[in-house]
C-alpha cells in the first residue's frame, strides 16, 4: 500500500494511516487511508525525474514510521518484494525502468537509516 501511495499516487505518505473494515458482500474487507491532511504531492519530482529529490521527499515518513519492518526483520524481504512490484508493475505499464529504480533508491535510503 505504501508503494502505491508513494509511486502510483504520487503522494510522500507523511502522516497517513491505513484502516481495514468491513466492505460488502462482494469483498468482505476493504482497506482505506485516513488522516492524509499531512501528504504532499511529490508528482512534480516524478515528471523532473528527480529520483534524489523523491528519495528526499520520501525518507521522513518512512523514517519516522514505527511500524514499517526493520531491514534486520524477516517482515522486511516481504516489504521489499510488495514495494518492488508495485514499482515494476508501474513500469510495464509505462514502457520504462523508472519506477523500479526510484523503488530501489527509496529501498536503499531506508536500509542506509539503519546502518547508519
Amino acid at each position: 500500500m505504501l508503494a502505491i501511495v508513494q509511486l502510483a499516487a504520487k503522494f510522500d505518505a507523511l502522516d497517513y494511516e491505513l484502516v481495514l473494515s468491513k466492505s460488502n458482500d462482494t469483498f468482505p474487507y476493504m482497506i482505506s487511508i485516513i488522516d492524509f491532511d499531512q501528504m504532499s504531492s511529490i508528482s512534480d519530482l516524478f515528471e523532473k525525474k528527480d529520483i534524489k529529490m523523491i528519495v528526499k521527499k520520501v525518507s521522513w515518513p518512512l523514517d519516522a514510521e514505527p511500524f514499517l519492518p526493520a531491514p534486520s526483520n524477516e517482515c522486511f524481504k516481504d516489504f521489499k518484494a510488495g514495494y518492488l512490484d508495485v514499482a515494476k508493475q508501474l513500469d510495464n505499464k509505462e514502457k520504462t525502468d523508472f519506477y523500479t529504480k526510484v523503488a530501489n533508491a527509496i529501498l536503499d535510503n531506508y536500509v542506509a537509516l539503519y546502518i547508519d
